[in-house]
């Protein structure tokens, strides 16, 4: 198992996309702490969404939070020369 940063992995996707088709596995760090093991996908290995229990979850709608960043926004000021 190989060790890598967030940013490494940023920088150099395609060789370590490459390297888990070949059945690498990799452990992620984010700011020198361990957050997750990559490992290549395996038939069957991940639940389809109709049987999973967090099934439920909404997606965030970014067009309203743009809008409501957008209002707290103070207008420019005006410079006359």
């Amino acid at each position: 198992m190989k060790i890598i940063s967030m940013k490494q992995l940023r920088e150099n996707f395609a060789p370590i996309r490459d390297a888990l088709l070949n059945g690498e596995e990799y452990l992620l760090l984010y700011r020198s702490k361990p957050l997750a093991v990559l490992s290549p996908h395996k038939e069957g290995q991940i639940e389809s969404k109709k049987n999973s229990s967090k099934g439920n979850v909404k997606p965030q709608k970014k067009r309203l939070l743009a809008k409501k960043r957008k209002a707290r926004r103070k207008p420019r000021a005006e410079f006359s020369i």
